[in-house]
């Protein structure tokens, strides 16, 4: 089995999850990637994403594993040559066996960048300091407030963004939905949100499945 790390970015950030993996398949069969199937009655392709991402959020650390005999080198080359600018493999690596991403990777950290950021930082100060933090959230069509705070592990500014460490997975705080109450206190929009890192609930950096399998 390998895991893979690509990018999600441009045109395909607005692909749901679905349309995605129909993406993937079509990439497989342009770049004569032959992929393991389950056995039993209904074989599906040994294909497992991490997290997946809000439409409209790109990323640049975005993981599944695949069920595939091809040596890493060859994985990425072939991938990349069926694929689009938009999603490409940055890296692939041989892991014994799946290490179920969407369980293990349970924050990630997000790039925020607003049209302004002159009141950014004051902003982020005063959520940080904040022991609760309501946000509007849509809920089976309704919007409604939610109480967020917990599901934000760090929040900084960093070159002009916020930078954010959010939960995701069985509790998950959509990027897009914490950038948009920034935008609102600071009386502009958010112009782009970018997945940069996924970590384990321990905080290590995702890339470490990279590394000596399992661990």
């Amino acid at each position: 089995m390998l895991i893979m790390k690509y990018t999600k970015t441009g045109t395909a950030a607005y692909l749901p999850h679905l349309d995605l993996l129909r993406d993937f398949q079509r990439i497989f069969r342009r770049a004569q990637i032959e992929i393991v199937f389950s056995e039993g009655f209904h074989p599906h392709m040994l294909l497992y994403f991490a997290p997946p991402l809000a439409v409209g959020t790109q990323s640049v650390a975005e993981y599944c594993t695949v069920g595939c005999t091809l040596a890493p080198e060859e994985f990425a080359a072939r991938f990349n040559s069926g694929s689009t600018a938009d999603i490409r493999c940055l890296s692939c690596a041989e892991i014994g066996q799946n290490p179920n991403l969407a369980a293990r990777l349970c924050w990630g950290e997000y790039r925020l960048e607003f049209e302004n950021s002159d009141r950014l930082e004051s902003v982020l100060t005063r959520i940080s300091a904040c022991d609760s933090l309501l946000i509007d959230y849509p809920v089976k069509g309704e919007m409604k407030q939610r109480e967020v705070r917990s599901a934000i592990r760090s929040l900084e500014v960093r070159d002009g963004a916020a930078v954010a460490v959010l939960a995701q997975g069985n509790v998950t705080l959509r990027a897009d939905r914490l950038a948009d109450h920034i935008g609102k206190e600071m009386g502009c929009e958010c112009v782009r949100v970018t997945r940069l890192r996924q970590l384990t609930e321990d905080g290590r950096d995702a890339d470490l499945l990279f590394e000596g399998g399992n661990r």
